[in-house]
């Protein structure tokens, strides 16, 4: 099932805002603790529970960056990762995965797929933060 886009309200102190989160995870908890981040970060959020639903929603949404887990119910997600780069709308998204920390050993493989950031469960918001600043790095603002 995707869920509507939601967007974040205008306010100061949002160094994504305007920008477009696809959040691909099939725990409800989970799920729900990073799209609150990142809409605190400025991000419209794309939610999708599984790999055909993410793909979907990708394909229509077109985000900015992908917060894929890798243990999905439907779709390996390195599967999924590699579906999505494959496609040449989505090959230039930037995808930080979530791997649990029993799970770890998949992160090389995720990586070799084309990720940019692992995030390990559990995680904080302050990981949220660093993955997503990996994945997406914002421009420097002393940069001309």
């Amino acid at each position: 099932m995707i869920a509507a886009l939601r967007a974040a309200p205008p306010k100061s102190g949002k160094p994504y805002l305007g920008r477009r989160a696809l959040v691909i995870e099939g725990d409800a908890k989970s799920r729900a603790l990073c799209v609150e981040r990142l809409e605190r970060l400025g991000f419209e959020v794309v939610e999708a529970v599984g790999g055909v639903d993410a793909l979907r929603a990708a394909r229509l949404e077109t985000p900015d960056v992908i917060l894929l887990d890798t243990e999905l119910h439907d779709v390996p997600g390195v599967e999924l990762i590699r579906w999505l780069c494959a496609d040449p709308a989505l090959a230039r998204v930037p995808i930080a995965v979530v791997v649990a920390s029993a799970r770890r050993r998949s992160a090389p493989s995720a990586i070799a797929a084309g990720v940019r950031a692992v995030l390990e469960k559990p995680f904080t918001a302050a990981d949220i933060d660093d993955a997503i600043a990996e994945a997406l790095p914002l421009p420097d603002p002393a940069s001309p």
